[in-house]
Formats: C-alpha cells, structure tokens, sequence
C-alpha cells in the first residue's frame, strides 16, 4: 500500500495550426520524461485554478477555451475533466507514492516563456496522431494518450 498520495491537476493544452491540431508537452529538466503540464493545487486554489496556474508556469501557455460537456467555452472555469491518470512510483527517500493527476483540455495561446526552467528544460508541439504517443517513455502513458487522450483530441477537433 503507498504511504502517500499525491494529487495534481492539469491541462492538455492544443492548438490549431494550418497543418491541424497540435498538442504541447513539457520536459521534466530532471529525469528528462514528457508530460503534459501539471502540479499541485494551493491551498487557496480551485483545481482549475491550479492546472491554469501550472500551465503557465511550465509552458507559458494561456487558455482561450476549454473543452467543458461536449463542447468549447470561453469560460474557463466550466472545464471538465477529460483524463485521470493514476500510479504509483518510489520517491527518493524509499517511500511510496500513489499519484493521481487530473487533466482537462484547452485551446491556448503562447504569451510567455517557461516560467519555471528550474523544473521544465522545454516545451514541444506535436501533431494529434498516433505516432506523437512514442514522446511518452512509459507504455502505461502512451497506453492512456492513445486510448484516452487521442479520442478526446479528435473529437475536440470536430466540433
């Protein structure tokens, strides 16, 4: 049984391009994985709150939509969660760690510069296909992207 539990939340940030959709990662600087942008809520923070907040800080991205029940809206807070991902990991210290990190998806926009380069070493833009799920290094990861993640981009970019 894990003797701690963390909780994080998040957005799948995306944008349209001339070539179609396109979806960002971020770089962990320390062990070098990719993930979608994520962190803790503070206490004085909403989830959504939190997950705008850790957007911005490790991508510079900004929301203009968020996917909420089907559909885009400009009203941010109405985001609905569209991927839960849960596992366990060993810290440092030996301890265990059942983490669970909630996402929510965004149209965004580019206005800054990574915020946190203590953290974050990069950002990277890829094409909603397939093929982008081989950026994730664990299988559990690119299991989820293409099974969970994938559909919910497509179906995004229809409507």
């Amino acid at each position: 049984m894990a003797e701690v539990h963390d909780l994080s939340y998040g957005f799948v940030p995306v944008r349209r391009t001339a070539e179609g959709l396109e979806f960002l990662v971020v770089r962990n600087r320390r062990n070098r994985h990719y993930f979608f942008p994520k962190g803790h809520k503070k206490k004085y923070e909403g989830s959504v709150d939190a997950a705008v907040r850790e957007m911005w800080e490790e991508s510079g991205c900004v929301p203009v939509a968020v996917w909420s029940a089907g559909s885009w809206t400009s009203h941010v807070d109405a985001a609905t969660v569209v991927y839960r991902e849960q596992y366990l990991y060993t810290r440092r210290d030996g301890r265990v760690t059942d983490k669970t990190c909630i996402y929510y998806l965004a149209q965004v926009e580019l206005r800054g510069d990574i915020q946190d380069k203590g953290e974050i070493s990069e950002i990277r833009w890829l094409p909603v296909t397939e093929a982008s799920a081989d950026v994730f290094t664990f299988e559990t990861k690119r299991t989820d992207f293409l099974s969970l993640v994938l559909p919910c981009l497509r179906a995004a970019a229809l409507v």
